[in-house]
């Protein structure tokens, strides 16, 4: 009875033993994967900073490129309305004047989008 004791109680310190030894390796993992997990987010966080700055990059080569084209448009608009009769010139300039306003909303909205996400 003595030999089932002592074998119960071995046993049961083996079983403790083991049970630690596997929480040990469990905080080790978790400790390896949460290094891991912030390398990475870093390394996304890098790539998404890159990916702003050429959206960035691009939009204002874009502006650039259009600003010319709308001024040509809207110096052809004016001479248009040079023909035009007074109430119809009237109407054509609160009309260019809300489009402009609008563009210049929807193209803060956009650079807000884009630096906002920088930000974020």
């Amino acid at each position: 009875m003595a030999d089932v004791t002592k074998t119960l109680k071995d046993a049961g310190y083996v079983l403790v033993g083991l049970g630690v030894i596997g929480f040990q390796k469990a905080q080790v993992r978790r400790h390896e994967l949460t290094q891991e997990l912030e390398v990475r987010t870093k390394d996304l966080e890098a790539q998404l900073n890159e990916l702003r700055g050429q959206v960035t990059k691009v939009t204002k080569d874009l502006e650039g490129k259009l600003e010319p084209v709308l001024q040509e448009i809207e110096g052809r608009i004016e001479e248009l309305e040079g023909f035009l009769p007074e109430q119809m010139a009237d109407l054509m300039k609160q009309a260019r004047t809300t489009a402009r306003e609008l563009a210049r909303e929807a193209q803060a909205r956009f650079a807000g989008s884009v630096n906002g996400s920088a930000a974020a």
